[in-house]
């Protein structure tokens, strides 16, 4: 009996460690909805969790998604199919260092994404000079994903933050933009996205924010349980079996 609970102990000091530490690269999966404007998405990020360079805590780099999409607007539907592959990154994205995609229509070219998350939900300002807001669970460049669709063909979607815009002025809390469109060739027969709807400048907030009615576009996620609750479940039970052992010595 004292072996195997020296056996168990060991186990969870391992998990508890594990968990705690900061140079542990973890891995692991959130849920996530987008909805606004007769857009739907739900579905599942998968992510490495890490640090970078120019941000003081963690960020969840994704390494996929599945799930599904429909806009209703467009009449078009279909399976979530993947992340546009981009950078992992060191360090914080700015607008020297993220990812791109050619594409045509307002605001492109080109579409720029990072595919991070921020689970803090304090996405911090990294398009300076440019844009000047800050707070979400993504940034301004945001998370660029494909649709394989019903009826055929593939479709691009950009979800971004417009920053937290919850001001005395403008009582808009974070607010959010999506742009989605086919994915076509120009003309050179290289790949570039369509955009043919533009979801998050309704109204010139940053010249006129008392104007601004927000873009109508909910972006979530939620959490599987998280590598700190593993730590606090295993020091639970650390204490139970110290109570517990202490008991059979007071006998």
């Amino acid at each position: 009996m004292l072996r195997r609970n020296w056996m168990l102990f060991g186990a969870l000091v391992a998990g508890w460690l594990t968990a705690i530490s900061p140079q542990v690269a973890t891995a692991g999966t959130v849920d996530f909805s987008l909805s606004g404007q007769g857009i739907t998405a739900a579905g599942r990020f998968h992510f490495t969790e890490k640090t970078v360079t120019g941000y003081d805590g963690p960020i969840w780099q994704l390494t996929g998604i599945d799930g599904t999409f429909a806009d209703t607007v467009s009449g078009v539907s279909g399976t979530i199919s993947g992340l546009v592959p981009g950078s992992d990154y060191t360090s914080l994205p700015s607008r020297q260092n993220h990812d791109s995609f050619p594409a045509t229509g307002k605001p492109y070219p080109p579409a720029s994404y990072d595919n991070i998350l921020f689970p803090l939900g304090d996405s911090p300002v990294d398009c300076l000079p440019f844009y000047v807001y800050t707070g979400g669970s993504i940034d301004m460049y945001g998370i660029l994903f494909q649709v394989a669709l019903d009826g055929g063909g593939t479709w691009l979607v950009n979800v971004w933050s417009n920053g937290d815009l919850n001001n005395s002025a403008n009582p808009l809390g974070v607010d959010f933009g999506v742009a989605v469109g086919p994915l076509g060739v120009d003309g050179s027969g290289n790949p570039e996205w369509h955009v043919s709807r533009y979801l998050g400048d309704g109204n010139d907030y940053q010249t006129d924010p008392t104007a601004y009615q927000g873009s109508g576009i909910s972006f979530a996620y939620t959490p599987e349980p998280s590598s700190y609750v593993l730590a606090t479940t295993s020091m639970a039970i650390l204490g139970l079996m110290s109570r517990r052992r202490r008991a059979r010595q007071a006998a």
